[in-house]
Parts: structure tokens; sequence; C-alpha cells
């Protein structure tokens, strides 16, 4: 399908996407709130139910000790003239940084995107340990903090675009 299309055109293998159980959504969802153990929100403007919105994309789930912890959707239907997002985190998910292939004694590749994680720790995974701060302005947890003060290498590895360079810091 597009989305295996896609990740492999991003250097991901089928292996990879099963792993890390990425996926495609065909087209854009808009689910109750309760289906997905939120409570309900109204929204101020049109006095309506809000909704879970799933936009039509590759799915991205963070998983911490096997569990999702967070969803972003890669949106197909972005382009750059876009007000919305290229990555839509689906409502309830947490903040927390993706980590692949922690382990002691290893050094850190730190990028923004998910997908940049993903890529480096499918090829890496032996040698490094992968952690993505979803944004050049993310910050790491406290388990992510104890995993780069055990490393012995932390590489930075930003977007080389102004917000990368204002997050090196």
């Amino acid at each position: 399908g597009p989305g295996l299309e896609y990740a492999q055109g991003r250097g991901l293998t089928p292996k990879t996407c099963a792993s890390l159980r990425i996926g495609w959504n065909p087209s854009d969802l808009y689910e109750d709130r309760a289906a997905w153990g939120l409570p309900e929100e109204i929204n101020p403007r049109t006095g309506k139910p809000r909704r879970v919105w799933l936009p039509s994309g590759l799915v991205i789930p963070t998983l911490r000790n096997g569990q999702v912890v967070a969803i972003k959707i890669r949106r197909s239907a972005w382009t750059s003239e876009d007000q919305l997002p290229k990555y839509a985190a689906v409502s309830g998910g947490g903040k927390l940084p993706m980590v692949l292939a922690p382990g002691k004694g290893k050094s850190c590749v730190v990028v923004e995107s998910e997908l940049d994680a993903i890529l480096a720790a499918q090829e890496a995974r032996d040698a490094v340990s992968c952690v993505a701060l979803g944004t050049a302005k993310g910050k790491p947890d406290a388990a992510v903090h104890a995993l780069f003060v055990a490393a012995p290498v932390v590489l930075v590895a930003l977007d080389f675009d102004e917000a990368g360079a204002g997050g090196w810091p």
C-alpha cells in the first residue's frame, strides 16, 4: 500500500515498520474522545463535542515498554502552504521523546523527527541509542536525561535549519 511505499522511500524496511507498528491511515477520521479514553471537551466556537482527528497518512507510534504512549501521523495531504502541521500529534498522547535501542554504555544520537530516529536505529541499533525529541524545541524527560548522562558520546543531529540551530543549546 501507499504507507509501506512511503516508508520504504524513506529507507525503512518492512521488518522495521512491522516491529515498531508503523502503519497507514488511508483517510481522515474524526473519532469520539471517549473511544480513546479521553474526557469529553466542548469546542467553545461551535458548542459541539471535540473529536480526535486522525488525518490520512503514515502512522508513527511511540512505544515505551511495549505500550503505545503517543501517536504522530505524517499527513499525506500536507503541502508547504498548509496552515496545519506536517506531523499531527493524536490527542491524548504524551509528549515523551521516542527512544530506540537503548543500552548501557552506548552512545546516543539525538534527532528531531521520529522517522529519522527510526532509520538511525534500523541501521545502527547495535552501536547507538536513538532519541527523537519530536521538535527542535523538545526536551528530554528524566529517563532520556539519564540515558544521555550515561552515554560516552551524545551526537546532536537536529535538522539543518533555523529551528535546529536554535534547539542545539
